[in-house]
């Protein structure tokens, strides 16, 4: 029994004090890391041990800074909207939280609006159930042992991946010129390797727990996660691995090709074959619209081009080298990086563009 269609625009004002909290929380992370880096600066070109923490605070810094803006595009979107249909009061409240007392005010207002009761539509219109998801109990029941088992084998590589040392980022001190370990726990989590492969243990686990959810609706979800993963395929074996074979006789440990093979050539391969398995059970029986899902598929590469242009000018610190770094002062960096982080960019919504027709083809949408 499915749920009375909910009426998105119902659910706006609670989107948006749900927003404004988000925002608070990532203003005051931002205000305090703003305010300790101020309070420590140091020479950000000099890389050693005393300083890679205040490095991982300017890097998070950020990371902060990139949602806060986000966050103030939605609220500021969401000004637009109520003025638009003249309610007011939101429209103030949204305005508000931007120009003058960040979302605080604006968050409390919200809250003393609407009870429990209300909040639970929203959730709902996340997470329930999908009225037009089409049910195939011999599918389901494939897919979503298929789903636990990618999700069982994908915890022990990426635990270790993340939380053990990160052995390819020893650099020499530049006062020394000795070999400094920088690369612990957030040189892993920069990599975008690491983040599309948690997608995929993130979404298996889910699909496998409730796959008619509506954050799966027409298959929108798992396109993106397609072309994010491609992308580090793609990345990694045509550019950053021929050129740890030039720079290095013996690039890595034998620990290190497992994890490589793994992450960078198995799961992604492995990712997209079970998402055209997925497309083929033709659970929707339409496709998503094709500008939305590129332009919002867009949002989470265009805000790692973002951290990965400007961090090795904040920090001395860069994702994938000269690769990523766009500074002169950091790995050998220079602004033709610039060029490399743009177009791979632009490859992902090739990518998105692919795997929408593919979808598109597979469930025979009718024009």
């Amino acid at each position: 029994m499915f749920h009375k269609k909910i009426n998105q625009d119902d659910l706006k004002p609670i989107k948006m004090a749900l927003n404004n909290f988000l925002l608070i929380i990532f203003l005051l992370a931002g205000i305090g890391l703003l305010s300790y880096t101020l309070a420590n600066p140091f020479d950000f070109t000099i890389i050693n041990e005393e300083t890679f923490h205040l490095q991982v605070t300017r890097a998070l810094l950020i990371v902060t800074g990139l949602l806060v803006v986000l966050l103030y595009g939605i609220n500021l979107y969401y000004g637009i909207y109520f003025v638009k249909y003249q309610e007011k009061e939101n429209a103030l409240i949204a305005f508000t939280s931007i120009f003058l007392i960040p979302a605080i005010y604006s968050f409390v207002l919200n809250i003393l609006k609407f009870n429990k009761a209300d909040w639970k539509p929203l959730f709902d219109n996340w997470f329930g159930s999908d009225e037009t998801f089409v049910n195939n109990d011999k599918n389901q029941k494939k897919i979503k042992n298929v789903s636990l088992v990618f999700s069982i084998i994908m915890i022990p590589t990426l635990f270790l991946s993340v939380f053990m040392i990160d052995y390819s980022n020893i650099v020499i001190d530049a006062l020394t010129s000795e070999p400094v370990l920088k690369g612990i726990f957030f040189a892993s989590w920069s990599k975008f390797t690491i983040q599309s492969n948690l997608l995929l243990l993130i979404f298996t686990f889910f699909f496998y727990v409730k796959m008619d959810s509506k954050i799966f609706r027409n298959n929108t979800l798992l396109i993106w996660i397609m072309a994010y993963i491609s992308i580090t395929f793609t990345a990694y074996n045509l550019i950053l691995l021929p050129a740890e074979f030039k720079s290095s006789s013996n690039p890595f440990t034998p620990y290190q090709w497992i994890e490589t093979i793994l992450q960078h050539m198995l799961y992604p391969v492995l990712f997209v074959i079970y998402g055209f398995y997925i497309m083929s059970a033709k659970f929707y029986k339409n496709a998503s619209c094709f500008v939305q899902t590129t332009a919002n598929g867009m949002i989470y590469p265009v805000i790692y081009l973002t951290f990965s242009t400007i961090s090795p000018w904040l920090t001395s610190y860069s994702t994938y080298g000269a690769f990523t770094s766009t500074n002169p002062l950091v790995n050998d960096g220079s602004s033709f990086s610039l060029v490399y982080l743009i177009g791979f960019t632009s490859l992902f919504s090739v990518f998105i563009a692919l795997y929408w027709f593919i979808n598109k083809k597979i469930l025979k949408v009718k024009k």
